[in-house]
């Protein structure tokens, strides 16, 4: 297996843990509202926001790259197919 996915779990493992020993209440102010939580659901909830933004992030890099590297070729079919005016 890849070696980021090893590395990915360790993390989430590390996350659970820190998540369970530190499982207090805390108050969380989102703009003007007060929301108290657990500091073990809020580390989780962040860690997953992250995780998708970061996958999100590579998804559309990956995406765009892809685009770039499809375009070149098809332009070069199409200077291949137009005839040569003779002079």
């Amino acid at each position: 297996m890849k070696k980021t996915f090893w590395i990915s779990t360790v993390f989430a493992i590390f996350l659970v843990i820190f998540s369970v020993q530190n499982a207090r209440e805390v108050t969380v102010k989102i703009f003007v509202k007060e929301v108290s939580i657990s500091l073990a659901v809020l580390l989780i909830c962040v860690f997953i926001f992250g995780a998708l933004t970061g996958a999100s992030y590579f998804f559309f890099w990956k995406r765009k790259e892809n685009k770039l590297k499809v375009a070149p070729k098809e332009e070069e079919q199409t200077q291949v197919d137009e005839p040569e005016e003779q002079a």
